[in-house]
């Protein structure tokens, strides 16, 4: 059981004090599925299998990708017109 989210991440050249803006400096961002490999479970040669919804988006497809590279089975419920879940960090 676990959450899948697509994580954004955004590496910032500085970390802003408190009330000043965010640096618009940044290193190029990159997105990564997460929280659903099972702990890499499927690399001990364990079978396992992840029971979820998607929305129709782009981040589904990574999502699907990951499962498969991973050996994870996914069962999956795509919501459509849906977005899928992300998470920002910075």
């Amino acid at each position: 059981m676990g959450l899948n989210a697509t994580d954004t991440l955004i590496p910032l050249a500085d970390y802003p004090a408190r009330g000043q803006r965010w640096s618009t400096a940044t290193r190029a961002c990159c997105r990564r599925t997460g929280g659903h490999h099972a702990g890499g479970l499927p690399d001990l040669g364990l079978r396992t299998r992840y029971v979820g919804k998607l929305g129709d988006d782009h981040a589904a497809c990574l999502h699907r990708e990951a499962f498969d590279r991973a050996g994870v089975e996914a069962r999956l419920i795509t919501v459509s017109g849906g977005v899928s879940r992300s998470r920002l960090f910075s």
